[in-house]
C-alpha cells in the first residue's frame, strides 16, 4: 500500500487525514480550495478519554497503531509509530487539563456544558497542535498555517456536530422518574 500524503488526502474526499486512523469521514460541500472533509472520529477520541480516562488513551494508542501500522503507513514505521501516540496523547493531555483545572471527577457530573465546549475547544487545538509539531520537526514546514487550521476547523466542526447530535438524542430518550422523598 503506498503511503498517504497529507495534503492529498486532506483534499480528497475518499480518503482519509493521513497521520491516524480517522476513518469515518463526513464529506462536507466544498467550502473552499483546501476545505473538503468534516472528520467525525476527533469527538469519539475526547468522549473516550472523558469517560474511560487513561484506559481510553490506552486504548486510543493501540488502535491507532493497529490502523496505522496496517493500513495507513505498513512502510512507514516512525509515521504509524508517533502519529498513534499523538492520536492518543492530544485527548488525554486535554482530559488531565481537565481534571487539574476544573476538578473533573470520574463520573463526570461537575461536567457542565460550557466545561465541555471549552474541553472540545482544546481539544481542536490540540491534536492540530501536536501533529504540526511533528511535521515541523521532521521538516515538512510547506502549508503548516494552513493545514493546521483545516485540521482545527475538521476537529471543531466534528465535535460540536457529534456532541450537540448526542445531546439531541439524550434529549429524545425518557427520563427516569425520582423516587427520592416517597416509597410507595
Amino acid at each position: 500500500m503506498e503511503e498517504l500524503d497529507f495534503e492529498q488526502c486532506l483534499i480528497t474526499p475518499q480518503r482519509t487525514v493521513g497521520t491516524e486512523a480517522d476513518i469515518a469521514v463526513v464529506v462536507i460541500a466544498d467550502l473552499g480550495e483546501r476545505l473538503r472533509q468534516l472528520f467525525a472520529v476527533f469527538p469519539i477520541r475526547l468522549l473516550s478519554t472523558l469517560l474511560l480516562g487513561a484506559d481510553g488513551a490506552i486504548g486510543l494508542l493501540f488502535a491507532n497503531w493497529a490502523v496505522n501500522f496496517f493500513f495507513l503507513f505498513p512502510d512507514n514505521f516512525v509515521r504509524a509509530f508517533v502519529g498513534g501516540i499523538i492520536a492518543a496523547a492530544a485527548p488525554y493531555a486535554v482530559y488531565r487539563l481537565a481534571q487539574e483545572r476544573y476538578g473533573l471527577d470520574a463520573s463526570l457530573a461537575n461536567l457542565t456544558p460550557k466545561r465541555l465546549l471549552v474541553l472540545v475547544f482544546a481539544y481542536s487545538v490540540a491534536s492540530p497542535l501536536l501533529h504540526h509539531i511533528w511535521f515541523a520537526l521532521r521538516g515538512d514546514t510547506g502549508h503548516l498555517v494552513k493545514d493546521f487550521c483545516v485540521m482545527f476547523i475538521g476537529d471543531l466542526s466534528g465535535s460540536l456536530i457529534i456532541v450537540y447530535a448526542l445531546k439531541g438524542l439524550l434529549a429524545l430518550t425518557p427520563r427516569a422518574k425520582s423516587t427520592h422523598g416517597r416509597a410507595d
